[in-house]
């Protein structure tokens, strides 16, 4: 494992040093995300995560990302994966620790372009709505 970390150390240093690069992130992190925002989709399409589940877990991961846990986030998300059996997302979501001792931001960066996306939208929106029908719910008893 020390050789793969090595060669994402040298890799990330490249990638995150260039400036000619249009995006403000870099595209290994870019790409990372993408892939578990298509993962975690996969899962609960696939019924290896209950859909009411993937909301509340969605909900806890923006959480986490709002109070600045982004490693502790990360590792939710992680812990989310395995709890659906893929272990492999798990795994590269591991790579980050790598990412890190280059990149200061690459949890923060991460987490962000993760939970910035339509698809996970959808969840963090369908918990907004449910909090907001419930206080409604609850003005409507007083």
């Amino acid at each position: 494992m020390k050789t793969t970390e090595e060669t994402i150390k040298v890799i990330m240093t490249g990638l995150c040093s260039r400036e000619d690069d249009e995006s403000e992130y870099c595209p290994l992190i870019e790409h990372l995300a993408a892939e578990a925002v298509e993962d975690f989709e996969v899962c609960v399409q696939e019924e290896m995560i209950d859909p009411e589940a993937a909301v509340h877990f969605m909900c806890l991961v923006d959480s986490m990302y709002r109070r600045e846990a982004y490693f502790e986030g990360t590792k939710v998300l992680g812990e989310i994966f395995r709890y659906a059996g893929r272990e492999d997302v798990t795994e590269r979501l591991e790579l980050l620790s790598g990412f890190d001792e280059v990149y200061d931001d690459a949890y923060e960066d991460f987490l962000l372009l993760f939970l910035d996306t339509d698809e996970i939208d959808e969840y963090l929106m369908e918990m907004h709505l449910r909090i907001i029908a419930k206080k409604q719910e609850m003005e409507r008893k007083l």
